[in-house]
Protein backbone atom coordinates (compact mmCIF):
# COMPACT_ATOMS: atom_id res chain seq x y z
CA UNK A 1 0.00 0.00 0.00
CA UNK A 2 1.76 3.56 -0.77
CA UNK A 3 1.13 6.95 0.47
CA UNK A 4 0.31 9.67 -1.49
CA UNK A 5 0.21 13.42 -0.76
CA UNK A 6 -0.99 15.32 -3.36
CA UNK A 7 -3.49 18.49 -2.59
CA UNK A 8 -2.29 18.73 0.99
CA UNK A 9 -3.65 15.51 2.00
CA UNK A 10 -0.97 14.29 5.03
CA UNK A 11 -1.12 10.06 4.72
CA UNK A 12 -0.11 9.19 8.14
CA UNK A 13 -1.05 6.42 10.79
CA UNK A 14 -4.19 7.58 12.83
CA UNK A 15 -8.15 7.62 12.92
CA UNK A 16 -10.40 7.04 9.99
CA UNK A 17 -14.01 7.40 9.53
CA UNK A 18 -16.60 4.49 8.05
CA UNK A 19 -18.38 4.92 4.22
CA UNK A 20 -21.73 6.33 3.88
CA UNK A 21 -23.90 5.37 0.74
CA UNK A 22 -26.17 8.34 0.22
CA UNK A 23 -28.45 10.41 -2.35
CA UNK A 24 -28.84 13.67 -3.91
CA UNK A 25 -31.16 15.97 -2.55
CA UNK A 26 -33.76 15.13 -5.01
CA UNK A 27 -30.81 14.93 -7.46
CA UNK A 28 -30.60 18.87 -6.59
CA UNK A 29 -30.91 21.80 -4.51
CA UNK A 30 -32.80 24.99 -4.92
CA UNK A 31 -34.53 28.03 -3.73
CA UNK A 32 -33.05 31.09 -1.63
CA UNK A 33 -33.35 33.87 -4.05
CA UNK A 34 -29.78 35.17 -3.81
CA UNK A 35 -27.94 36.44 -6.60
CA UNK A 36 -25.07 34.48 -8.10
CA UNK A 37 -22.39 37.04 -7.73
CA UNK A 38 -23.34 37.45 -4.33
CA UNK A 39 -23.51 33.71 -3.22
CA UNK A 40 -19.65 33.16 -5.17
CA UNK A 41 -18.21 36.23 -3.90
CA UNK A 42 -19.66 35.42 -0.14
CA UNK A 43 -19.69 32.08 0.28
CA UNK A 44 -18.78 29.07 -2.45
CA UNK A 45 -15.51 31.28 -3.63
CA UNK A 46 -13.62 32.56 -0.69
CA UNK A 47 -10.16 33.46 -1.00
CA UNK A 48 -8.02 30.14 -0.40
CA UNK A 49 -4.31 29.09 -0.42
CA UNK A 50 -3.23 27.47 -3.16
CA UNK A 51 -3.14 24.44 -1.11
CA UNK A 52 -7.03 24.80 -0.47
CA UNK A 53 -7.63 25.15 -4.33
CA UNK A 54 -9.95 21.94 -4.52
CA UNK A 55 -12.46 23.46 -2.46
CA UNK A 56 -13.21 20.35 0.60
CA UNK A 57 -15.90 21.77 2.98
CA UNK A 58 -16.77 18.71 4.46
CA UNK A 59 -17.01 14.91 4.79
CA UNK A 60 -17.93 12.06 6.77
CA UNK A 61 -16.63 8.57 7.01
CA UNK A 62 -18.48 5.65 7.71
CA UNK A 63 -18.11 1.21 7.85
CA UNK A 64 -19.66 -2.16 7.01
CA UNK A 65 -18.87 -5.60 8.18
CA UNK A 66 -19.02 -7.66 5.39
CA UNK A 67 -18.17 -10.67 7.23
CA UNK A 68 -14.81 -12.58 8.47
CA UNK A 69 -13.55 -9.38 9.99
CA UNK A 70 -13.43 -7.74 6.33
CA UNK A 71 -15.27 -4.18 6.33
CA UNK A 72 -16.13 -2.09 3.89
CA UNK A 73 -15.01 1.93 4.56
CA UNK A 74 -16.29 4.86 2.58
CA UNK A 75 -14.54 8.37 3.02
CA UNK A 76 -17.40 10.54 2.03
CA UNK A 77 -15.99 13.99 1.23
CA UNK A 78 -18.34 17.71 -0.29
CA UNK A 79 -16.42 19.48 -3.40
CA UNK A 80 -17.10 22.75 -4.41
CA UNK A 81 -17.14 22.39 -8.41
CA UNK A 82 -14.98 25.48 -8.25
CA UNK A 83 -12.20 24.43 -7.11
CA UNK A 84 -9.80 22.27 -9.09
CA UNK A 85 -9.96 18.24 -9.54
CA UNK A 86 -9.91 15.59 -7.00
CA UNK A 87 -6.50 13.76 -6.53
CA UNK A 88 -6.52 9.86 -5.01
CA UNK A 89 -7.01 10.03 -1.41
CA UNK A 90 -5.55 8.65 1.39
CA UNK A 91 -7.48 6.62 4.45
CA UNK A 92 -5.45 5.97 7.88
CA UNK A 93 -6.25 3.14 9.96
CA UNK A 94 -4.69 2.44 13.77
CA UNK A 95 -5.91 0.53 16.91
CA UNK A 96 -4.85 0.50 20.02
CA UNK A 97 -3.70 -2.90 19.90
CA UNK A 98 -0.54 -1.83 17.72
CA UNK A 99 -1.59 -2.26 13.93
CA UNK A 100 -1.68 0.95 11.95
CA UNK A 101 -1.70 1.05 8.01
CA UNK A 102 -3.20 3.13 5.24
CA UNK A 103 -4.63 2.47 1.83
CA UNK A 104 -3.72 5.23 -0.44
CA UNK A 105 -4.43 5.56 -4.57
CA UNK A 106 -7.85 6.12 -3.90
CA UNK A 107 -10.46 7.11 -6.80
CA UNK A 108 -13.94 7.82 -6.07
CA UNK A 109 -16.14 5.43 -6.69
CA UNK A 110 -19.21 7.56 -7.13
CA UNK A 111 -19.73 11.09 -7.59
CA UNK A 112 -23.19 12.96 -7.33
CA UNK A 113 -24.56 16.37 -7.89
CA UNK A 114 -25.49 17.43 -4.74
CA UNK A 115 -25.61 21.49 -5.60
CA UNK A 116 -29.38 22.78 -3.51
CA UNK A 117 -30.59 24.06 -6.63
CA UNK A 118 -34.31 23.44 -8.58
CA UNK A 119 -34.14 20.95 -11.13
CA UNK A 120 -33.88 23.67 -14.06
CA UNK A 121 -31.03 24.59 -12.82
CA UNK A 122 -29.45 20.91 -12.09
CA UNK A 123 -27.86 21.00 -15.54
CA UNK A 124 -26.11 24.45 -15.01
CA UNK A 125 -23.86 24.17 -12.22
CA UNK A 126 -19.98 24.86 -12.37
CA UNK A 127 -20.06 21.41 -11.88
CA UNK A 128 -21.36 20.79 -15.49
CA UNK A 129 -19.73 23.40 -16.55
CA UNK A 130 -22.25 25.84 -16.23
CA UNK A 131 -22.40 29.18 -14.16
CA UNK A 132 -24.09 28.30 -11.16
CA UNK A 133 -22.36 27.35 -8.02
CA UNK A 134 -22.44 23.80 -6.97
CA UNK A 135 -21.78 21.28 -4.65
CA UNK A 136 -20.33 17.39 -5.38
CA UNK A 137 -19.92 14.39 -3.13
CA UNK A 138 -17.07 11.99 -3.59
CA UNK A 139 -17.32 8.64 -2.34
CA UNK A 140 -13.93 6.23 -1.61
CA UNK A 141 -14.39 3.27 -0.91
CA UNK A 142 -12.58 -0.03 0.28
CA UNK A 143 -11.96 -3.16 1.72
CA UNK A 144 -9.88 -4.24 4.83
CA UNK A 145 -9.42 -6.72 7.26
CA UNK A 146 -9.99 -5.54 10.81
CA UNK A 147 -8.36 -7.75 13.56
CA UNK A 148 -10.41 -8.32 16.77
CA UNK A 149 -9.48 -5.03 19.05
CA UNK A 150 -11.75 -2.09 21.25
CA UNK A 151 -10.02 0.60 19.76
CA UNK A 152 -10.15 0.97 16.19
CA UNK A 153 -9.66 4.48 14.63
CA UNK A 154 -10.32 5.62 10.69
CA UNK A 155 -9.05 9.40 9.58
CA UNK A 156 -8.79 11.30 6.87
CA UNK A 157 -7.19 15.13 6.82
CA UNK A 158 -6.46 17.90 4.75
CA UNK A 159 -4.30 20.87 5.43
CA UNK A 160 -7.07 23.62 5.00
CA UNK A 161 -10.32 24.39 5.48
CA UNK A 162 -12.25 27.16 3.78
CA UNK A 163 -13.03 30.38 5.76
CA UNK A 164 -15.75 30.41 7.97
CA UNK A 165 -17.14 32.92 10.55
CA UNK A 166 -16.65 30.79 13.51
CA UNK A 167 -13.12 29.14 12.43
CA UNK A 168 -9.69 31.08 12.29
CA UNK A 169 -7.97 31.00 8.76
CA UNK A 170 -5.56 28.28 7.88
CA UNK A 171 -7.40 25.57 9.72
CA UNK A 172 -6.62 22.19 8.84
CA UNK A 173 -9.90 19.34 8.35
CA UNK A 174 -9.50 16.10 9.53
CA UNK A 175 -12.10 13.36 9.77
CA UNK A 176 -11.92 10.30 12.30
CA UNK A 177 -14.28 7.50 13.02
CA UNK A 178 -14.12 4.88 15.60
CA UNK A 179 -15.04 0.80 15.78
CA UNK A 180 -14.67 -1.74 18.93
CA UNK A 181 -15.35 -4.47 17.01
CA UNK A 182 -14.93 -6.96 19.57
CA UNK A 183 -18.59 -5.52 21.23
CA UNK A 184 -20.21 -6.68 18.31
CA UNK A 185 -20.06 -9.40 15.80
CA UNK A 186 -20.22 -7.71 12.45
CA UNK A 187 -21.90 -4.61 12.77
CA UNK A 188 -22.19 -1.11 10.39
CA UNK A 189 -21.71 2.27 11.33
CA UNK A 190 -24.67 4.79 11.54
CA UNK A 191 -25.12 6.40 7.93
CA UNK A 192 -26.70 9.37 6.60
CA UNK A 193 -30.12 10.06 4.34
CA UNK A 194 -29.46 13.55 3.78
CA UNK A 195 -25.71 13.99 2.42
CA UNK A 196 -25.85 17.86 0.65
CA UNK A 197 -24.29 20.52 2.31
CA UNK A 198 -27.27 23.07 3.67
CA UNK A 199 -27.68 26.16 2.15
CA UNK A 200 -29.75 28.31 4.55
CA UNK A 201 -30.63 31.98 5.14
CA UNK A 202 -29.72 35.03 7.09
CA UNK A 203 -32.11 35.67 9.70
CA UNK A 204 -34.61 32.67 9.14
CA UNK A 205 -35.37 29.58 11.61
CA UNK A 206 -33.11 27.05 10.68
CA UNK A 207 -33.65 23.10 11.57
CA UNK A 208 -31.52 20.48 10.13
CA UNK A 209 -30.89 17.07 10.73
CA UNK A 210 -28.81 14.62 8.53
CA UNK A 211 -30.71 12.17 8.96
CA UNK A 212 -28.98 9.30 10.95
CA UNK A 213 -29.74 5.86 10.54
CA UNK A 214 -28.30 2.64 11.76
CA UNK A 215 -28.61 -0.27 9.89
CA UNK A 216 -28.76 -2.96 13.03
CA UNK A 217 -31.21 -0.61 15.50
CA UNK A 218 -28.47 -0.07 18.25
CA UNK A 219 -28.97 2.78 20.14
CA UNK A 220 -27.19 6.29 19.04
CA UNK A 221 -26.81 9.37 21.09
CA UNK A 222 -25.66 12.80 18.88
CA UNK A 223 -23.70 15.85 20.09
CA UNK A 224 -21.70 18.74 18.77
CA UNK A 225 -17.65 18.36 19.29
CA UNK A 226 -14.41 19.98 18.54
CA UNK A 227 -13.58 19.80 14.55
CA UNK A 228 -10.48 18.70 14.05
CA UNK A 229 -7.08 19.13 12.54
CA UNK A 230 -3.86 17.45 11.58
CA UNK A 231 -0.79 19.50 12.35
CA UNK A 232 1.32 17.00 13.12
CA UNK A 233 -0.97 15.67 15.93
CA UNK A 234 -4.92 15.30 15.93
CA UNK A 235 -5.60 18.70 17.93
CA UNK A 236 -9.21 20.48 17.94
CA UNK A 237 -9.25 23.62 15.75
CA UNK A 238 -8.98 27.01 16.79
CA UNK A 239 -12.34 28.74 16.65
CA UNK A 240 -13.05 32.71 16.63
CA UNK A 241 -15.61 35.28 18.72
CA UNK A 242 -15.57 32.72 21.47
CA UNK A 243 -17.25 29.87 20.09
CA UNK A 244 -16.43 26.29 20.72
CA UNK A 245 -17.02 22.96 19.57
CA UNK A 246 -19.98 22.45 21.75
CA UNK A 247 -21.33 25.61 20.96
CA UNK A 248 -20.59 26.15 16.93
CA UNK A 249 -22.45 29.48 16.11
CA UNK A 250 -24.54 31.60 18.54
CA UNK A 251 -28.04 30.17 19.87
CA UNK A 252 -27.60 26.53 17.92
CA UNK A 253 -28.39 23.85 19.86
CA UNK A 254 -28.87 19.59 19.39
CA UNK A 255 -31.41 17.20 20.26
CA UNK A 256 -28.95 14.45 21.81
CA UNK A 257 -31.55 11.87 20.40
CA UNK A 258 -32.40 12.97 17.12
CA UNK A 259 -29.06 14.53 16.00
CA UNK A 260 -31.71 18.13 14.85
CA UNK A 261 -29.57 21.09 15.44
CA UNK A 262 -31.43 24.23 15.16
CA UNK A 263 -29.99 28.30 15.57
CA UNK A 264 -30.89 31.61 13.51
CA UNK A 265 -28.29 32.75 11.11
CA UNK A 266 -27.07 36.30 11.91
CA UNK A 267 -24.30 36.73 9.01
CA UNK A 268 -23.55 35.03 5.62
CA UNK A 269 -20.88 33.26 5.25
CA UNK A 270 -20.03 29.54 6.21
CA UNK A 271 -20.56 27.75 9.76
CA UNK A 272 -18.84 24.83 10.44
CA UNK A 273 -19.93 22.05 12.65
CA UNK A 274 -18.80 18.49 13.75
CA UNK A 275 -21.39 16.13 14.66
CA UNK A 276 -20.70 13.18 16.81
CA UNK A 277 -22.84 10.23 16.37
CA UNK A 278 -22.08 7.37 19.21
CA UNK A 279 -23.46 4.03 18.88
CA UNK A 280 -23.91 1.90 21.86
CA UNK A 281 -25.72 -1.54 22.35
CA UNK A 282 -28.28 -2.24 24.80
CA UNK A 283 -26.72 -2.77 27.38
CA UNK A 284 -24.81 0.17 27.34
CA UNK A 285 -21.53 -1.06 25.69
CA UNK A 286 -19.77 1.22 23.27
CA UNK A 287 -19.70 0.04 19.46
CA UNK A 288 -18.25 2.83 17.72
CA UNK A 289 -19.00 6.94 16.43
CA UNK A 290 -18.86 8.44 13.25
CA UNK A 291 -18.05 12.13 12.86
CA UNK A 292 -19.81 14.41 10.06
CA UNK A 293 -17.85 17.70 9.69
CA UNK A 294 -19.78 20.24 7.53
CA UNK A 295 -20.34 23.65 6.87
CA UNK A 296 -24.27 25.52 6.87
CA UNK A 297 -23.52 28.09 4.13
CA UNK A 298 -25.53 30.88 5.12
CA UNK A 299 -26.44 33.71 2.69
CA UNK A 300 -28.78 36.14 2.07
CA UNK A 301 -32.26 35.46 0.62
CA UNK A 302 -35.40 36.97 -0.67
CA UNK A 303 -37.97 34.06 -0.22
CA UNK A 304 -38.72 32.54 3.14
CA UNK A 305 -37.95 28.93 3.54
CA UNK A 306 -40.28 26.57 4.72
CA UNK A 307 -41.59 27.08 7.89
CA UNK A 308 -39.71 25.85 10.72
CA UNK A 309 -42.48 25.09 12.91
CA UNK A 310 -44.75 22.83 11.00
CA UNK A 311 -44.79 19.62 10.29
CA UNK A 312 -46.10 18.18 13.71
CA UNK A 313 -47.69 15.18 14.06
CA UNK A 314 -51.50 15.78 13.42
CA UNK A 315 -54.78 13.30 13.25
CA UNK A 316 -53.48 10.51 15.37
CA UNK A 317 -54.89 7.78 15.76
CA UNK A 318 -53.24 4.40 17.34
CA UNK A 319 -50.93 6.65 19.79
CA UNK A 320 -50.42 8.84 22.48
CA UNK A 321 -49.20 12.48 21.42
CA UNK A 322 -46.47 13.36 24.03
CA UNK A 323 -45.39 16.69 21.60
CA UNK A 324 -45.46 18.11 18.18
CA UNK A 325 -42.80 15.66 16.96
CA UNK A 326 -43.97 12.82 19.30
CA UNK A 327 -45.71 9.63 19.78
CA UNK A 328 -45.95 7.56 22.32
CA UNK A 329 -47.64 3.60 20.89
CA UNK A 330 -48.06 0.50 21.81
CA UNK A 331 -46.42 -2.84 20.34
CA UNK A 332 -48.67 -5.16 18.03
CA UNK A 333 -50.79 -1.51 17.46
CA UNK A 334 -51.81 0.55 14.14
CA UNK A 335 -50.68 3.99 14.56
CA UNK A 336 -51.89 6.54 11.83
CA UNK A 337 -50.96 10.08 11.25
CA UNK A 338 -50.26 13.16 8.91
CA UNK A 339 -47.73 15.26 8.77
CA UNK A 340 -48.18 18.96 7.10
CA UNK A 341 -45.66 21.15 6.07
CA UNK A 342 -45.80 24.66 4.92
CA UNK A 343 -44.31 27.77 3.53
CA UNK A 344 -45.23 31.61 3.81
CA UNK A 345 -44.41 32.25 -0.24
CA UNK A 346 -47.41 31.77 -2.19
CA UNK A 347 -48.06 29.05 -4.64
CA UNK A 348 -45.01 27.26 -3.36
CA UNK A 349 -44.68 23.56 -4.13
CA UNK A 350 -42.59 21.44 -1.54
CA UNK A 351 -41.25 18.66 -2.11
CA UNK A 352 -39.33 16.50 0.61
CA UNK A 353 -36.80 13.38 1.62
CA UNK A 354 -37.40 10.90 4.03
CA UNK A 355 -36.01 8.48 6.19
CA UNK A 356 -39.56 6.81 7.39
CA UNK A 357 -39.77 3.58 6.27
CA UNK A 358 -36.01 2.82 7.03
CA UNK A 359 -37.08 3.51 10.64
CA UNK A 360 -40.77 1.51 10.52
CA UNK A 361 -40.65 -1.37 8.26
CA UNK A 362 -43.63 -2.11 6.36
CA UNK A 363 -45.35 1.52 7.02
CA UNK A 364 -47.82 3.42 4.13
CA UNK A 365 -46.87 6.53 2.86
CA UNK A 366 -49.21 8.78 0.89
CA UNK A 367 -48.33 12.09 -0.41
CA UNK A 368 -51.96 13.52 0.02
CA UNK A 369 -50.96 16.88 -1.13
CA UNK A 370 -47.77 19.35 -2.26
CA UNK A 371 -48.87 23.04 -1.47
CA UNK A 372 -48.88 22.25 1.76
CA UNK A 373 -46.61 19.24 1.62
CA UNK A 374 -49.03 16.56 3.62
CA UNK A 375 -48.08 13.14 3.86
CA UNK A 376 -50.62 10.38 5.54
CA UNK A 377 -48.53 7.28 7.70
CA UNK A 378 -50.23 4.34 8.87
CA UNK A 379 -48.35 1.75 10.36
CA UNK A 380 -48.76 -1.25 11.95
CA UNK A 381 -46.25 -1.84 15.35
CA UNK A 382 -44.56 -4.89 15.40
CA UNK A 383 -45.58 -7.33 18.54
CA UNK A 384 -42.14 -7.60 19.87
CA UNK A 385 -41.30 -4.00 19.44
CA UNK A 386 -39.73 -1.50 21.81
CA UNK A 387 -37.45 1.22 22.38
CA UNK A 388 -37.40 4.43 19.83
CA UNK A 389 -37.77 4.82 16.53
CA UNK A 390 -36.50 7.60 14.87
CA UNK A 391 -36.91 9.27 11.26
CA UNK A 392 -36.66 12.57 9.68
CA UNK A 393 -38.28 14.62 6.63
CA UNK A 394 -36.20 17.29 4.95
CA UNK A 395 -38.45 19.08 2.94
CA UNK A 396 -37.62 21.19 -0.22
CA UNK A 397 -39.53 24.44 -1.87
CA UNK A 398 -39.24 25.05 -5.50
CA UNK A 399 -37.33 28.80 -5.39
CA UNK A 400 -34.90 29.16 -8.31
CA UNK A 401 -31.80 28.92 -8.55
CA UNK A 402 -30.89 27.91 -4.80
CA UNK A 403 -33.67 26.13 -2.73
CA UNK A 404 -34.86 26.63 0.63
CA UNK A 405 -34.78 23.52 2.97
CA UNK A 406 -35.60 22.43 6.60
CA UNK A 407 -35.23 19.32 8.20
CA UNK A 408 -38.33 17.61 10.75
CA UNK A 409 -37.09 15.18 13.26
CA UNK A 410 -39.64 12.40 14.45
CA UNK A 411 -39.48 9.96 17.61
CA UNK A 412 -42.12 7.40 18.33
CA UNK A 413 -41.63 5.52 21.53
CA UNK A 414 -42.84 1.84 21.53
CA UNK A 415 -43.99 0.40 24.86
CA UNK A 416 -44.88 -3.50 25.64
CA UNK A 417 -48.70 -3.74 26.73
CA UNK A 418 -48.97 -4.75 30.45
CA UNK A 419 -49.65 -8.09 31.78
CA UNK A 420 -53.03 -8.62 32.85
CA UNK A 421 -52.53 -12.41 33.59
CA UNK A 422 -54.36 -15.37 32.53
CA UNK A 423 -58.03 -16.31 33.07
CA UNK A 424 -59.19 -18.43 35.94
CA UNK A 425 -62.23 -18.93 37.84
CA UNK A 426 -63.40 -18.56 41.92
CA UNK A 427 -65.73 -21.01 43.08
CA UNK A 428 -67.17 -19.51 46.83
CA UNK A 429 -69.36 -20.52 49.71
CA UNK A 430 -71.96 -18.02 50.66
CA UNK A 431 -70.84 -17.96 53.83
CA UNK A 432 -67.19 -17.60 53.23
CA UNK A 433 -64.67 -14.59 53.99
CA UNK A 434 -64.41 -11.94 51.01
CA UNK A 435 -61.37 -12.68 48.75
CA UNK A 436 -59.48 -10.92 46.05
CA UNK A 437 -60.31 -11.28 42.68
CA UNK A 438 -56.68 -11.31 41.62
CA UNK A 439 -55.79 -14.05 43.49
CA UNK A 440 -57.62 -15.97 40.72
CA UNK A 441 -55.77 -14.71 37.90
CA UNK A 442 -52.85 -16.98 36.81
CA UNK A 443 -49.18 -15.53 36.06
CA UNK A 444 -47.93 -12.49 37.44
CA UNK A 445 -50.51 -10.13 36.71
CA UNK A 446 -49.56 -6.20 36.43
CA UNK A 447 -51.00 -4.51 39.57
CA UNK A 448 -53.35 -1.30 40.19
CA UNK A 449 -56.24 -2.68 36.83
CA UNK A 450 -59.13 -1.80 37.06
CA UNK A 451 -62.07 -4.82 37.85
CA UNK A 452 -65.27 -5.03 36.08
CA UNK A 453 -68.02 -7.29 36.83
CA UNK A 454 -72.02 -7.79 36.54
CA UNK A 455 -73.04 -5.22 37.81
CA UNK A 456 -70.39 -2.49 36.68
CA UNK A 457 -66.68 -1.06 38.56
CA UNK A 458 -65.82 -3.48 41.42
CA UNK A 459 -63.20 -3.02 43.63
CA UNK A 460 -61.47 -6.59 43.12
CA UNK A 461 -63.04 -7.69 46.51
CA UNK A 462 -65.85 -10.24 46.25
CA UNK A 463 -67.58 -10.44 49.15
CA UNK A 464 -69.81 -13.88 49.11
CA UNK A 465 -73.53 -13.19 49.88
CA UNK A 466 -73.65 -9.79 48.75
CA UNK A 467 -71.34 -9.85 45.84
CA UNK A 468 -72.88 -10.91 41.97
CA UNK A 469 -71.72 -14.13 40.77
CA UNK A 470 -70.59 -14.17 36.85
CA UNK A 471 -67.99 -12.81 34.72
CA UNK A 472 -65.67 -10.31 35.72
CA UNK A 473 -62.97 -8.28 33.59
CA UNK A 474 -59.44 -7.04 34.96
CA UNK A 475 -58.14 -4.44 32.58
CA UNK A 476 -54.89 -3.29 32.80
CA UNK A 477 -53.81 -0.01 30.78
CA UNK A 478 -50.15 1.97 30.78
CA UNK A 479 -48.91 5.50 30.36
CA UNK A 480 -49.15 4.64 27.00
CA UNK A 481 -52.82 3.73 26.34
CA UNK A 482 -51.29 -0.18 26.05
CA UNK A 483 -53.69 -2.43 27.27
CA UNK A 484 -54.66 -6.08 28.64
CA UNK A 485 -57.47 -8.25 30.32
CA UNK A 486 -57.93 -10.94 31.76
CA UNK A 487 -61.42 -12.32 33.43
CA UNK A 488 -62.69 -14.33 36.43
CA UNK A 489 -65.50 -16.50 36.32
CA UNK A 490 -67.02 -16.50 39.68
CA UNK A 491 -69.70 -18.96 40.54
CA UNK A 492 -71.49 -20.04 44.07
CA UNK A 493 -70.83 -23.62 45.94
CA UNK A 494 -73.98 -25.22 46.87
CA UNK A 495 -74.41 -25.38 50.60
CA UNK A 496 -73.85 -29.16 50.97
CA UNK A 497 -70.62 -28.59 49.72
CA UNK A 498 -68.35 -30.05 51.82
CA UNK A 499 -66.29 -27.10 51.70
CA UNK A 500 -69.32 -25.06 52.77
CA UNK A 501 -71.17 -27.10 55.63
CA UNK A 502 -69.08 -25.60 58.57
CA UNK A 503 -68.67 -22.13 57.68
CA UNK A 504 -70.48 -19.38 59.63
CA UNK A 505 -70.87 -21.59 62.63
CA UNK A 506 -67.43 -22.93 64.08
CA UNK A 507 -65.87 -21.11 67.10
CA UNK A 508 -62.18 -20.74 67.27
CA UNK A 509 -60.23 -23.88 66.72
CA UNK A 510 -58.33 -23.45 69.72
CA UNK A 511 -57.40 -27.34 69.98
CA UNK A 512 -55.82 -29.65 67.88
CA UNK A 513 -57.39 -33.05 67.66
CA UNK A 514 -56.10 -34.87 65.15
CA UNK A 515 -57.48 -38.01 63.53
CA UNK A 516 -55.76 -40.55 61.36
CA UNK A 517 -55.14 -42.61 58.80
CA UNK A 518 -56.52 -41.01 56.33
CA UNK A 519 -58.25 -42.68 54.37
CA UNK A 520 -59.25 -45.13 56.94
CA UNK A 521 -60.96 -48.84 56.68
CA UNK A 522 -62.79 -47.69 59.76
CA UNK A 523 -60.57 -47.49 62.92
CA UNK A 524 -59.12 -44.12 63.93
CA UNK A 525 -56.01 -43.15 66.07
CA UNK A 526 -57.48 -39.46 67.58
CA UNK A 527 -53.90 -37.67 68.79
CA UNK A 528 -54.10 -34.86 71.41
CA UNK A 529 -57.21 -36.11 72.70
CA UNK A 530 -56.91 -35.06 76.01
CA UNK A 531 -60.63 -33.09 76.96
CA UNK A 532 -61.94 -34.81 73.92
CA UNK A 533 -65.94 -35.17 74.94
CA UNK A 534 -68.15 -35.37 71.39
CA UNK A 535 -67.13 -36.78 68.09
CA UNK A 536 -69.20 -36.53 65.12
CA UNK A 537 -69.42 -37.23 61.50
CA UNK A 538 -71.36 -34.89 58.54
CA UNK A 539 -71.92 -36.39 55.15
CA UNK A 540 -71.49 -33.77 52.34
CA UNK A 541 -74.87 -33.10 52.48
CA UNK A 542 -74.60 -31.26 56.01
CA UNK A 543 -76.01 -34.56 57.39
CA UNK A 544 -74.88 -36.02 60.98
CA UNK A 545 -74.74 -39.45 60.22
CA UNK A 546 -72.55 -40.45 63.80
CA UNK A 547 -71.97 -39.47 67.16
CA UNK A 548 -70.45 -40.43 70.33
CA UNK A 549 -69.95 -38.77 73.20
CA UNK A 550 -66.50 -39.27 74.88
CA UNK A 551 -64.11 -38.66 77.97
CA UNK A 552 -60.93 -39.48 76.16
CA UNK A 553 -57.09 -39.49 77.40
CA UNK A 554 -54.20 -37.66 75.37
CA UNK A 555 -54.84 -40.90 72.75
CA UNK A 556 -57.46 -42.84 72.01
CA UNK A 557 -58.81 -45.27 69.44
CA UNK A 558 -62.35 -44.84 67.87
CA UNK A 559 -64.04 -47.78 66.08
CA UNK A 560 -66.69 -46.24 63.69
CA UNK A 561 -69.89 -48.66 62.81
CA UNK A 562 -70.38 -50.79 59.95
CA UNK A 563 -73.66 -48.56 58.70
CA UNK A 564 -71.82 -45.44 57.62
CA UNK A 565 -70.64 -45.81 54.00
CA UNK A 566 -67.46 -44.97 52.25
CA UNK A 567 -67.55 -41.83 50.92
CA UNK A 568 -65.69 -38.26 52.48
CA UNK A 569 -67.43 -36.79 55.99
CA UNK A 570 -66.46 -34.29 58.00
CA UNK A 571 -64.91 -35.78 61.06
CA UNK A 572 -65.65 -32.95 64.09
CA UNK A 573 -64.29 -33.00 67.57
CA UNK A 574 -65.72 -30.83 70.12
CA UNK A 575 -64.05 -30.39 73.62
CA UNK A 576 -66.25 -29.84 76.68
CA UNK A 577 -66.19 -25.59 75.90
CA UNK A 578 -67.60 -26.60 72.92
CA UNK A 579 -64.63 -25.35 70.78
CA UNK A 580 -64.09 -27.75 67.56
CA UNK A 581 -61.89 -29.04 65.19
CA UNK A 582 -62.90 -30.17 62.01
CA UNK A 583 -61.25 -32.39 59.81
CA UNK A 584 -61.83 -34.23 56.47
CA UNK A 585 -61.80 -37.68 56.24
CA UNK A 586 -62.37 -40.97 53.57
CA UNK A 587 -64.28 -44.00 54.70
CA UNK A 588 -62.87 -46.97 52.53
CA UNK A 589 -63.30 -50.24 53.30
Amino acid sequence: MGLSGQDGHRPRKGLNLPAVRGQGYLGAFTKTAMTLRALALLVLFPVVSPLLAIHLPGGTITWRCIGGNFHEVELHVWRECSGNAMQPQTISFSNDCGVAFNVSGLEPVEVLNVSQVCTSELGTTNCNGGGVAGIERYIYRTTVFLSPCNAWTFSWDICCRNNSLNIEPSQGLHLEARLNNLAQNCDASPTFAHNGVPLVCVGQPVNYDPGAIDPDGHRLRFSLVDALLYNPVVAPVAYSNGFTGAQPYTGMSIDTLTGRLSFTPDLQGYVVVSMLVEEFRADGVFIGSVVRDFPFIVQACTNTVPSANAGGFQSVTGATVLGPYELEACAGTSVCCELNYTDADANTVLQQINTIAAALPGVEIDTLDTSPLTLGLCWQVPANASGIRRFTTLVLDDACPYRGLQTFSYIIRIAQPPNAGGDGQASYCTLAEPFALSDSLTGTPTPFGQWTGPDGESTGIFVPGIGTPGTYTYMVQNSAGCSDSAVVVVDPLPSSDPLCILLGTSPAHTHAFRAGPNPTSGTLQIEGAQGLRHVELMDAQGRITWLRALNAESRMTVELPGQVANGVYLLIMSNAFGERTTQRIAIQR
